[in-house]
């Protein structure tokens, strides 16, 4: 009878340790990675081909069920106008992502924040500090994620400002 009762006290001490490991996983950073088109409208004076395509990624980590903090980083080359007249952009960024309640196939969210459009080479254009809002949709697969979201930046430059539009799509781990 002691062995019962102590196999039943263990399994009842295992229950909340399960369940304290289950919640402490849904707060583990998740890591995306994937390919970034950025769309610049011409005639703002940014960068001249007006398309660049690169990768980006970020790290984001759950503050609690629905709102997570992330940081990012993107690379775009705009090199449609030959390798001459190529010019490259770094989008380093931090974001709030609030996850909205699940409608249907795929986790819906929207994200803002600041980053900065810094460019790496010679260019005609302004760099700067840059607000961002955006939305994204998160297809769950088996173990990862798969994501497609747009995240429109105002770049606000020195004698400009700038609007930017980012389309991308990965892989969250």
């Amino acid at each position: 009878m002691r062995l019962l009762l102590i196999a039943a006290l263990a399994l009842l001490a295992a229950v909340p340790a399960a369940a304290q490991r289950r919640q402490a996983a849904a707060y583990t950073p998740r890591f995306g990675v994937g390919f970034d088109a950025t769309i610049v409208p011409d005639g703002n004076g940014l960068l001249d081909d007006g398309l660049g395509v690169g990768i980006h990624g970020r790290i984001a980590l759950p503050l609690n069920a629905d709102l997570s903090a992330g940081i990012g980083m993107g690379l775009d080359g705009f090199v449609l106008s030959g390798a001459d007249e190529a010019s490259y952009l770094a989008t380093p960024e931090a974001t709030l992502i609030l996850t909205l309640p699940r409608r249907g196939g795929g986790v819906r969210y929207l994200l803002g924040g600041i980053a900065g459009y810094v460019p790496l080479s010679e260019g005609p254009g302004p760099g700067g500090p840059a607000l961002v809002a955006g939305a994204g949709w998160a297809f769950p697969l088996r173990e990862t994620s798969f994501y497609i979201e747009a995240a429109p930046a105002l770049i606000i430059g020195r004698r400009t400002s700038a609007f930017a539009l980012p389309l991308r799509a990965g892989v969250i781990f």
